[in-house]
């Protein structure tokens, strides 16, 4: 989104951004927003997230989306795009898709710190044997997630979510080449190519079956139109 308001703002479109603010300071963007409003000349308004009126939005979700969506995020996309509309405007920017094209979610720097770390020699072995002093049901805690999740993705010990998947996908041994001498050498990917593998998979199976049907969804429910970035 500060990508998208810097672009339109560099172009000179001085438009409105909305943003929605949540009681909870670990969702809440609205300060960061405002700032970023501020400096690109931009206006900002800030749309409450209302505990209140969720009960009413699930009754909705059938006539929304006429399939099942898994993703509790439908709730306040919802919320948004209703006050968009509701200030009278009709055609909107959205900025979803971009972490996935520029590399912008925090989990890709773990996903590199998990293959870095792997190149250490005997550091998946060290961490293994350290965590299996750990008993499991900590191990599966989710409280411990953040820290736990790359020690375990290290070590090969447990697997966690998308670490699964990118150890099969993208932290495993790449094609060996055969040198004039006869010896087999790795291929090491580079961190760009990390980068662009983890962006490509997002974007086919997250953004393209996920964030913008939930978009499309919403804001034709409450005739706002929507263009993708």
């Amino acid at each position: 989104s500060s990508f998208l308001v810097q672009m339109l703002a560099s172009f000179n479109f001085k438009i409105p951004s909305f943003t929605l603010g949540f009681s909870s300071k670990e969702f809440d963007e609205s300060d960061r927003a405002k700032s970023i409003a501020f400096s690109c000349g931009v206006s900002n308004k800030t749309i409450t997230y209302r505990d209140n009126e969720v009960r009413e939005i699930f009754k909705l979700l059938p006539k929304i989306w006429t399939s099942p969506i898994g993703d509790p995020s439908c709730i306040p996309t919802y919320m948004l795009t209703k006050d968009v509309a509701d200030n009278d405007i009709k055609v909107a920017f959205s900025a979803d898709g971009l972490d996935e094209m520029l590399g912008g979610y925090k989990k890709y720097r773990r996903w590199l710190m998990v293959y870095y770390f792997r190149r250490i020699p005997l550091l998946s072995l060290m961490l293994s044997l350290l965590l299996s002093c750990v008993p499991k049901k900590k191990l599966l805690n989710y409280r411990y997630s953040g820290v736990f999740k790359i020690l375990l993705a290290i070590s090969r010990k447990y697997y966690f979510d998308s670490f699964e998947l990118l150890d099969n996908h993208f932290l495993s041994k790449e094609v060996l080449e055969v040198k004039p001498h006869g010896k087999l050498i790795e291929n090491r990917l580079s961190k760009n190519e990390i980068l662009f593998r983890l962006s490509e998979y997002d974007f086919y199976n997250y953004q393209l079956k996920n964030i913008l049907p939930k978009l499309d969804a919403s804001s034709m429910y409450n005739q706002l139109c929507l263009l993708y970035t």
